[in-house]
């Protein structure tokens, strides 16, 4: 067994070496969490904006607001909330077709709290641009996949008038 005798010097780059890799360590783990408090602020004023939104200029801008945040690299776990929310400014715009392509785009976070609300957005999507065979496989699948969800009645309402067509 060798046992090493390293000069002062050396020593000294080790533990400078090790104090670098521990601060890098510390402010990586400390960097969402503060970053995490300013998101939840943006996002709950963008929340607070859609809210309150009439017009087209105010949905255009809360949806400018939710695209931020859905861009942003601390946005985390919400990445998914502000994908839904910008969807929903699409679709409250009338524009069905943006807003199906985001609410496809919230599928894509399997298991997100989103999942079954974009689904039957999806559906709603499907029925305003007329792709009726669509849009009932849509709800079918819907209720099949969420028979007990806070919008299954309004699905089967929508699949019933789709199918007196």
């Amino acid at each position: 067994m060798r046992i090493l005798n390293l000069s002062g010097e050396v020593m000294n780059r080790i533990l400078m070496r090790g104090a670098v890799v521990f601060g890098l360590l510390f402010f990586c783990t400390l960097t969402p969490e503060v970053t995490a408090g300013a998101f939840a602020q943006d996002y709950d004023a963008a929340m607070a904006m859609y809210r309150v939104a009439k017009t087209k200029a105010e949905y255009e801008a809360a949806a400018q607001r939710f695209q931020a945040l859905a861009e942003r690299k601390d946005a985390g776990l919400y990445k998914v909330n502000a994908l839904y929310w910008l969807a929903e400014c699409w679709y409250d715009l009338k524009q069905y077709l943006r807003a199906l392509n985001g609410f496809e785009r919230v599928l894509l976070f399997p298991m997100s709290n989103k999942e079954a609300d974009a689904r039957f957005k999806v559906a709603l999507c499907y029925a305003r641009l007329g792709w009726v065979k669509g849009a009932r496989w849509e709800f079918e699948q819907f209720l099949r996949d969420y028979p007990h969800s806070a919008n299954a009645s309004k699905a089967r309402a929508e699949l019933q008038r789709l199918n007196a067509r």
